[in-house]
């Protein structure tokens, strides 16, 4: 009896031990597995508007956009490459995710923007408090619909945002089929998206500390380069 009782104890811990080796590789996978090709979208063309008005942005979304100076500097990226003048304003919570956009998606149509960045798939994908696969694509459904209901002249561009590691990798493991749910409705709805999940993934780890938000200089290096060229695109001019 003693005997089986130690070989018992001896597969409980050789099991634990795979589990938390498989554990620590699921943890660590993102940097060192190949990043995907980039899946961009372009963003539809924006109507003629008035040349003397300010274009307008709105970003939608999460502390990483909340909490991140990278709208500002989207802002003044874009007003160099346009030789006009933009503003970008932000309607975004942190730890928010697509049932507190689905309130607040009137404050964003208040502001009659041309353009609106959304991305809320990040806490839709939390275990703790976010929300099922098919919850998530029917509540941005719903905003897509709202939005583009509200608001026919606006051009909206999904963000596909960055993918998380450590622990914030382990409260998310299905992030990247949230992710995906973006990619779908924006064929479905012909809306914009910009990938930057793979282009994060392609960096040298350490632009998130803590495994979620990237880091203001990070962020700031990313996302405007990549929308200020889409939204002018968008616009009928090209960023030099």
């Amino acid at each position: 009896m003693g005997e089986t009782v130690i070989l018992l104890l001896r597969a409980l811990a050789l099991l634990a031990v795979l589990g938390g080796v498989a554990a620590t590789a699921f943890v660590l996978a993102p940097r060192f597995l190949p990043a995907p090709p980039v899946r961009d979208r372009a963003l539809p063309a924006l109507p003629d508007r008035a040349t003397e008005a300010p274009l307008s942005v709105v970003a939608f979304g999460t502390s990483l956009t909340a909490s991140n100076p990278w709208p500002e500097a989207l802002q003044a990226e874009l007003a160099s490459c346009l030789d006009a003048p933009v503003t970008v304003q932000r309607v975004a919570g942190s730890g928010q995710g697509s049932t507190w956009a689905l309130a607040q998606w009137q404050q964003v149509a208040a502001q009659e923007p041309d353009v609106i960045l959304l991305e809320f798939a990040i806490n839709d994908g939390d275990l703790w408090d976010g929300i099922s696969l098919r919850q998530s694509r029917a509540q941005h459904a719903e905003l897509l619909t709202q939005l583009t209901g509200a608001l026919p002249q606006a051009r909206i561009l999904l963000m596909v945002m960055n993918p998380v590691t450590g622990l914030q990798r382990l409260k998310r493991p299905r992030l990247g089929q949230y992710y995906a749910i973006s990619h779908a409705l924006a064929e479905e709805y012909d809306t914009g998206l910009a990938d930057f999940a793979p282009r994060w993934q392609a960096l040298p780890p350490g632009w998130a500390p803590d495994g979620l938000h990237p880091s203001a200089e990070a962020a700031t290096a990313m996302l405007p380069p990549v929308l200020a060229p889409m939204i002018a695109a968008a616009a009928g001019q090209t960023c030099p």
